[in-house]
């Protein structure tokens, strides 16, 4: 069964639109379901350290005491691109996929970060994700001269 969903463009917010807040520790072990669910590698400890953090902005989108979406980022200075948004985490559940709520979540993210003092969100999607990238895309993301390298520790 594909856990990752169909990726629909610029669709408009459903209505009824579900309450996005701040997310806190207690909502790791529904951040983790969800990401589990999406097939997301995020796991309880992930959210932990994720918290952890500083400046840190998790938020989610819950419908009827559910989270139904997420998204997480930090702000930082590294490489030269100055004080900067990372996406770290972004999920929606299957249900409210192709409705908005993607957009909506992210919007609320980049607002945050940018009350941070991003002046830029960058974000690491992997090569064979065929939702994230097209929907970074649509939100105006584009490849940066940057190159993910990495090793085991």
């Amino acid at each position: 069964m594909d856990t990752i969903g169909q990726y629909v463009p610029n669709m408009p917010v459903a209505s009824p639109v579900p309450t996005i807040r701040e997310l806190r520790v207690t909502d790791v072990v529904a951040l983790a379901d969800l990401a589990e669910l999406l097939g997301s590698s995020e796991t309880q400890r992930d959210w932990r350290l994720l918290f952890r953090r500083s400046p840190v902005v998790v938020i989610g989108a819950e419908e009827d005491g559910r989270i139904v979406g997420y998204a997480a980022g930090t702000v930082r200075s590294a490489f030269g691109l100055g004080t900067a948004g990372w996406v770290e985490a972004f999920g929606v559940d299957n249900a409210w996929r192709g409705r908005g709520l993607g957009r909506s979540l992210a919007s609320a993210l980049f607002e945050r970060l940018r009350g941070l003092g991003a002046a830029r969100v960058y974000s690491v999607v992997p090569l064979h994700d065929l939702v994230l990238a097209p929907f970074f895309h649509d939100l105006g993301f584009r490849e940066e001269p940057l190159v993910c390298i990495g090793r085991t520790t």
